[in-house]
């Protein structure tokens, strides 16, 4: 398994945000995808300046920030060839959970679990 440690993802934040925001492995959160994201999506973790999302061939790296109400930013996509479907995986859960309720009731995702760690799983043989 290639695990996508969160000690790692401060490595990737914009200098500028570390500090007047600073992140550890203790208060980021992988959040899953249960549907209030597109599908390609399984999990998300965001910090000032970043946007981290999972998916089941890679991640995306999404760096932006936002003057009054334009977001401006770059977007990285790494993919890993052979893997499949339903290899990004959440671990080590945490205790917190998040909701989110945006437009109709009817579209509202709530309890949603959030984990420490996102895995993405059959990156190569063994791994």
């Amino acid at each position: 398994m290639l695990a996508l440690a969160t000690v790692s993802l401060v490595a990737l934040l914009p200098t500028a945000n570390l500090p007047s925001s600073p992140q550890t492995s203790s208060n980021l959160a992988f959040v899953e995808n249960r549907g209030q994201w597109d599908g390609q999506a399984k999990f998300r973790a965001s910090v000032p300046g970043l946007d981290l999302w999972v998916t089941d061939d890679g991640v995306v790296l999404d760096y932006n920030t936002t003057v009054r109400t334009r977001r401006t930013g770059h977007v990285v996509r790494v993919r890993f060839s052979g893997t499949q479907p339903g290899s990004a995986l959440g671990s080590k859960k945490l205790s917190g959970r998040v909701n989110y309720l945006v437009g109709e009731r009817s579209r509202w995702t709530t309890d949603i679990p959030t984990y420490q760690e996102a895995w993405v799983q059959g990156v190569s043989d063994g791994i």
